[in-house]
């Protein structure tokens, strides 16, 4: 308008003056219009910023903005930002649900899950038809270990409404957390074949499968101390696992979830899934492509005492213990902290670190007071130290915080056992299951019970027990277990082999103890092949425990491999030194390979460890049994007898050495005893015999060489070729015609020939 009436005004050719009295009416009216719209377009222009101002206010003051605002603050970190908002939103529109299940979302991601479990249940109640929120509300139950809660919840959700991917993801972790964990990788299966592009149900498929974080049993740790039955019915408690997690895994399975987390890193580099990838590559051998992980995890930003966390948690899940404390001491020296020390002291537990996994234990609940699995651990090496007073106390306060109730009791009922109260375990068992339990829950405590039933020789009742557990979690290998263990106390070898069977065949995390059992119970049978290859097997999946190398040393040394047997004492005690069944045993591999020296070292190292008496006289009788010095030998195994005159074992024992003495006269009456004992009945009868023999009275000798083999058959034949040792047994081919010539009677009778023997 002003450059209009500039112009105007030239092309009238008057003057042009800043006089108003000397405008002509024309130039009044045209200044006054000029001035009018320039006068309305700064106050509309005024009053559009007014309102973009005023507008930009209420949006960012609007809940949509103040969310935009937290969820920027997540991105970066900033809980403590995100969380003022959130309460600031809940307070303002308590009555919106979204703005409930909002906050749900920031506590979580705060780590205040139990803040974020009242908002989405908030939520839920304002919303109940929501589909979402059931969702959200799911999640937080899995964080929170709620798992039969979780897979209720789900179960609930239409599945029209949000996808079945999302729900078959969700109900995999659910199942995964109980411990139905073949379930769940079926479940997890089905997401993936529903979304084969999303790579979080791949991420908990693969997870599943090689079982790196299994929290369906709290008390796994502890399951570490079930026992194994070693050395002709020794029991033995043999550290298994760290936290749960499978110790075998068939080839196909690794390959599956490492595919699967290679499937998700193609999408996208992420620390968290190089890490599980280097956890499978680990259980899979591939130890090079596993550390290649860890430094590709090094290279997006991961914490070097991060690394060395994730590292000892894979050498754990592969038996290499030492070296998995190693990692966790060095990222404890980057930065302690309470998860922690709880990791390495259950692996100084494992590997009977007692004092240093207290320490630990302590240091745990100083930085996170509230960790009831490390209150229940403490309690566990406080006994293992034998501080009895200290371990009740301290279980009893853990038990009463409410929380992790089934794994406490687990710990407290586990550790009487081992520690053999179980005579005290009686009123805690009937205490624990008072308790509000999940069925898993409560069948593992029945299992544990049924334990402590038949330790006590209640076995009736520990087999109710047992069927009991049986009808919650059908197919349960640790109930097949300690069924198995259960007949052995009982003395009824052959249903223990039968009942032993699941254990063997699930891939569980306890299969090492089922299988070194097994191994014991063949050796029992004198089937010391199938025995060798058991032990093996177990050694395979537990490589750095002690006792199984032990055990595989003994049945070596009973085959005459002296040289192997020492190697795999040497190892032993390389893993732990002082380790007193290792050297105890060592003593007699040097005497009988010809090394009185390094015996007597080894014996003179036994007694510097202030053993009790009954430990001490095993050393001494190592000792001299392996430099064949029977004289010794018998006065040392009447002074283990006399420690305990009922124990038929150690009766055996005194007369194999009589035998070997030859002085059968004195065995005869020994072994007698033990027949009308009926303890061990295939030994006692055929020991018996063997003495008789010995002394030229072959007619009877030979009835009862007959009778033997009428009554035990197969077990007859495997006795007398594993336990004779023409090296050992004085008279020797005289017992072999003997027994021999009762093979033509016994095949004309109609039962089957012994197998052929090489005397």
């Amino acid at each position: 308008m002003i450059v209009i009436a500039v112009i105007a005004g030239i092309r009238a050719g008057l003057a042009f003056s800043l006089n108003p009295l000397d405008w002509t009416a024309e130039s009044a009216s045209l200044v006054l219009l000029v001035g009018a719209n320039a006068a309305i377009v700064a106050l509309g222009a005024a009053d559009y910023r007014w309102v973009s101002l005023d507008l930009v206010k209420r949006l960012e003051g609007s809940p949509l903005s103040k969310a935009t605002q937290a969820i920027e603050m997540l991105h970066e970190k900033n809980w403590g930002g995100a969380a003022e908002i959130a309460d600031e939103l809940a307070r303002n529109l308590p009555s919106w649900p979204w703005i409930r299940a909002f906050h749900a979302h920031v506590s979580a991601a705060a780590g205040e899950l139990d803040s974020a479990l009242l908002q989405i249940e908030a939520a839920r109640r304002l919303e109940p038809s929501s589909p979402w929120w059931q969702l959200s509300h799911t999640e937080l139950l899995l964080e929170l270990d709620r798992y039969a809660d979780a897979l209720a919840l789900v179960e609930g959700v239409d599945p029209s409404t949000v996808g079945r991917a999302p729900l078959s993801s969700l109900r995999g972790a659910a199942l995964y957390g109980l411990g139905r964990r073949e379930e769940a990788i079926l479940a997890f299966t089905s997401a993936v074949e529903l979304e084969p592009g999303e790579a979080a149900h791949r991420i908990r498929r693969g997870r599943a499968i090689v079982d790196v974080s299994n929290r369906a049993s709290t008390a796994e740790p502890t399951s570490a101390l079930l026992e194994i039955v070693l050395d002709d019915g020794e029991r033995v408690a043999v550290q298994t696992v760290v936290r749960a997690g499978r110790n075998s895994l068939r080839a196909r399975d690794v390959e599956q979830a490492i595919e699967d987390f290679t499937f998700a890193l193609d999408r996208e580099a992420d620390v968290d899934t190089l890490f599980l990838r280097a956890f499978a590559r680990y259980r899979a051998g591939q130890r090079e492509l596993a550390e290649e992980d860890f430094e590709a995890a090094r290279n997006l930003g991961a914490r070097p005492e991060d690394i060395h966390t994730e590292r000892a948690t894979a050498l754990a899940s592969v038996g290499s213990m030492k070296a998995s404390q190693d990692e966790l001491t060095a990222a404890l020296v980057i930065r302690p902290s309470g998860d922690r020390h709880y990791r390495r002291a259950m692996i100084r537990l494992r590997s009977n670190q007692n004092a240093p996994a207290l320490e630990d234990f302590e240091q745990a609940l100083v930085r996170d007071p509230g960790n009831v699995d490390a209150k229940a651990h403490r309690a566990e090496a406080l006994a293992r130290l034998g501080r009895y007073d200290d371990a009740e106390t301290a279980f009893g306060e853990a038990a009463a915080t409410g929380e992790h109730v089934a794994h406490t009791y687990e710990v407290w009922l586990k550790s009487l056992l081992a520690t053999g109260r179980e005579g005290d375990a009686e009123g805690v068992v009937v205490r624990a299951l008072h308790e509000r339990l999940s069925e898993e829950s409560r069948s593992r405590l029945l299992a544990v019970a049924g334990t402590i039933y038949a330790r006590l020789k209640l076995f009736n009742r520990a087999l109710d027990v047992l069927n009991e557990a049986e009808s919650l979690t059908p197919n349960s290998p640790n109930i097949a277990y300690r069924r198995a263990t259960c007949y052995l106390d009982m003395g009824d070898v052959s249903a223990a082999l039968e009942a032993i069977e699941p254990a063997i065949r699930e891939h569980w995390s306890l299969r090492v103890a089922a299988l070194a059992t097994r191994s014991s119970i063949f050796r029992m049978q004198k089937d010391s092949a199938s025995a060798l290859a058991d032990i093996t097997s177990a050694i395979h999946l537990q490589p750095e425990e002690p006792r199984l190398l032990v055990s595989r040393a003994c049945l070596n040394m009973e085959d005459g491999r002296l040289t192997i047997a020492l190697q795999d004492l040497d190892r032993a005690l390389a893993l732990r030194a002082s380790h007193p069944a290792a050297l105890s045993h060592r003593i007699r591999a040097r005497a009988q390979l010809g090394d009185a020296d390094g015996a007597l070292e080894d014996l003179k190292l036994f007694e510097s460890l202030d053993p009790n008496e009954t430990a001490l006289l095993h050393a001494q009788d190592s000792y001299w049994s392996g430099l064949s010095d029977w004289n010794e030998v018998v006065k040392v195994r009447r002074r283990l007898l006399n420690l305990n005159p009922g124990d038929p074992s150690r009766t055996w024992n005194l007369a194999a050495a009589y035998v070997n003495l030859d002085q059968p006269a004195e065995a005869e009456i020994l072994f007698g005893a033990l027949r009308k004992e009926g303890s061990s009945p295939v030994q006692a009868d055929l020991s018996h015999a063997v003495a008789i023999s010995m002394q030229g009275r072959s007619d009877e000798a030979q009835a009862l060489f007959a009778e033997a083999r009428k009554m035990h058959a197969e077990d007859a034949d495997r006795w007398m070729e594993s336990s004779l040792r023409r090296d050992l047994l004085p008279r020797y081919d005289q017992v072999i015609d003997d027994w021999e010539a009762t093979e033509a009677s016994h095949r004309e009778s109609g039962e089957p020939p012994s197998s052929e023997r090489d005397f």
